[in-house]
Order: structure tokens, then sequence, then C-alpha cells
């Protein structure tokens, strides 16, 4: 059997419940709504803050298109090759041409890539490349040829960094 309720007790009902002191099923919807796409947002701007590797071989490509463009620049030929004893950094040098043997000189200022922590430079298979006036790649020979780098990080995931012939620079 069901209650009628007269006009004025409904009124009075209602009014009870709205003068109740709280929040409704909208407005907390709405609020979890928002707080997901701001913990979403914040989430894409953390992750690559965890991915030391691939942070790592971007920035030795930078690295290797920044010696490209000064060896353009300048008309000199310019090179990165590894600090001695360290697999960590590298450093930028320059010369008259890819062929000068012993007459490296360190850039000015000193120019250096840290990699990330816990990512390495993987082998010994390079040990320079060098960009020549117009910007095509050298080997540590002195020979155009493509010269491929590999970074390691900790949990022995790689990749692979590609100078090309023509001087473009790639990741893999």
């Amino acid at each position: 059997m069901t209650t009628i309720i007269e006009a004025p007790q409904r009124a009075e009902a209602i009014k009870g419940y709205m003068s109740k002191r709280g929040f409704t099923l909208i407005e907390m919807l709405v609020v979890i709504a928002i707080l997901a796409v701001l913990i979403g947002i914040a989430a894409l701007n953390f992750r690559p803050l965890g991915a030391p590797l691939q942070n790592g071989a971007a920035q030795l490509e930078s690295f290797l298109k920044q010696a490209r463009l000064r060896a353009i620049a300048t008309t000199r030929a310019y090179r990165v090759v590894p600090v001695p004893s360290s697999v960590t950094t590298l450093k930028l040098q320059y010369a008259n041409n890819c062929n000068s043997g012993n007459t490296w000189t360190d850039d000015n200022p000193v120019r250096t890539l840290q990699l990330p922590d816990n990512v390495t430079l993987n082998g010994t298979a390079w040990t320079s490349v060098c960009f020549n006036s117009r910007g095509a790649a050298y080997n540590n020979s002195g020979n155009p040829a493509s010269v491929t780098i590999a970074l390691i990080d900790n949990k022995n995931q790689q990749r692979s960094v590609q100078v090309l012939l023509g001087g473009g620079v790639r990741q893999q």
C-alpha cells in the first residue's frame, strides 16, 4: 500500500533533505572526474623521468646533431669521443679535417655529454664519430662510414643511435 503525501508535507521533506550538510552524488562525480584528468596529465609528464635509457639516447642524438651543425657552421671537422676511462661521458673536439691524427683540440668552452644515471656506452666498437665541414660522417679511421653507438642500462636493455654516412642521426 502506498502512502500519499500531500504537497505541504512533500515540500517540508524536500526542504529537510536539502538542508542537510553534505555533497550530492553529482558533485562527487564531477570532482572525481576532474581529479582523474589531472592525475592522468601528471602521470604523462612524469613518465620520461622513469626512462633514463630513452633520455640518454635522445641526449646522445642531440649531442651528435650539435657536433654536425658546429662542423658545418665553422667549416671545421668536429668529432665526438668518449672521455678517457669513462663509459658515461662524451666530449666534443675539433680539427681542420677528420684525418688530423693527434691534432684534435677540445671545443671551447668544453662541451661534454654526461649520460643519465645507470646508462653507459655499450662496448668499444666505436672510438669516435667525426663530421667534416659538409656534415658527412667519418669513423675513427677517418673513412666515410656509418657508425652505431649502443647504450645499455642497468636492466640490460639496449638502445642504439646511428650516425648515417651523410651525417644524419637517428635512434634505433
